[in-house]
């Protein structure tokens, strides 16, 4: 008896862990890193996120431009030009 519930007890728990940790992947990870790329000869000055998006503030020689996206799908959704140099 005492093996069945040491048994039954263990399953519990590996099934219990099993599922938290495929949870944590699916929902709060990004899992593609080519989404957020940014052109060569820009820097990234600074970033933020609020409410689902990332601001990012990017900055070079001739140029400055405040780049919003999806923070899930990496989508770009808006971009602003802020200082074009050119």
């Amino acid at each position: 008896m005492a093996i069945l519930i040491i048994t039954l007890t263990t399953l519990v728990i590996f099934v219990l862990i099993k599922k938290i940790n495929n949870n944590i992947n699916d929902t709060n990870y990004i899992n593609e890193l080519e989404f957020f790329k940014i052109e060569k000869n820009f820097n990234l000055n600074s970033f933020q996120i609020d409410d689902g998006k990332i601001y990012l503030y990017l900055k070079s020689d001739k140029r400055e431009i405040l780049r919003i996206q999806d923070f899930k799908s990496g989508k770009i959704i808006r971009e602003y030009e802020l200082k074009n140099d050119i």
